[in-house]
């Protein structure tokens, strides 16, 4: 493993970690935060979904149908409005 893609995969680590604290301080389910977890470090934070999949331990086809399931989610207001508050947290905007 080259210094780039070792540096790459302990920044997806990192934000993965970031991403794990801001749920736990949200109001969002305990049930909701996988799959959340997993779409605002693919969507948010811009982490592809195979380094995803390798840092968070699980497949990519379980990414895939975690992010999409939480893109469905996102009609529910009240949901979306939690995800978008992390959002900016995260990204500090």
């Amino acid at each position: 493993m080259n210094d780039a893609a070792a540096t790459t995969r302990a920044t997806a680590r990192l934000g993965l970690k970031a991403v794990r604290l801001a749920l736990t301080a949200s109001a969002i389910e305990p049930r909701d935060r996988r799959a959340a977890e997993l779409y605002l470090l693919v969507t948010g934070l811009g982490v592809n979904q195979v380094l995803a999949a390798e840092v968070a331990g699980c497949t990519k086809q379980n990414v895939s149908k975690l992010v999409a399931s939480v893109e469905d989610r996102r009609d529910d207001g009240a949901f979306d409005r939690q995800l978008a508050a992390i959002e900016r947290a995260i990204l500090g905007e």
